[in-house]
């Protein structure tokens, strides 16, 4: 079964890419204007956007792992909850297939696949060519596999 909600965690690029860029951009300015007419002011902002464009880098780097770590955390939760579920829809079918190979012994259901709706149609069928002594033991086997079936779902 594929997995629908793959890494539901993002680094935000946009963000990043905006801050670094901006930090740059007044780094090169102040680098420029230090250059042409060195001052105290443009030493500190060129210090400043350095200290930015370094910090920027850092924390992105960090993030990157703490979303990989999420995204790793998140994507083991999902496989836990929806293999129990999985399992649960699989046993579902096969109690249609095993219904249809133990009340029908006209043919071997057991090497057969279908879905869910191919075995309920079969077993319909099946059922309502029956007489009344054979659908009832048949009904009452296929309710007992089911409600089983369905109580293992709600937990």
């Amino acid at each position: 079964m594929k997995r629908h909600i793959e890494n539901p965690y993002t680094v935000n690029w946009k963000m990043y890419g905006f801050i670094g860029g901006v930090s740059l951009i007044i780094m090169i300015i102040a680098a420029i204007q230090n250059y042409s007419y060195p001052d105290l002011i443009s030493d500190i902002i060129k210090n400043l956007s350095i200290g930015c464009v370094a910090s920027t880098i850092v924390a992105l780097l960090i993030e990157i792992g703490n979303i990989r770590e999420k995204n790793e955390k998140a994507n083991n939760i999902y496989d836990a909850v929806y293999s129990d579920l999985r399992l649960q829809i699989l046993w579902y079918l096969e109690t249609w297939a095993r219904f249809c190979d133990v009340a029908y012994k006209d043919q071997d259901y057991s090497t057969e696949k279908h879905t869910w709706i191919e075995w309920y149609e079969i077993a319909k069928t099946y059922f309502l060519s029956c007489d009344d002594s054979v659908k009832y033991g048949v009904s009452s086997f296929l309710k007992e596999a089911l409600l089983y079936n369905i109580e293992n779902i709600e937990r």
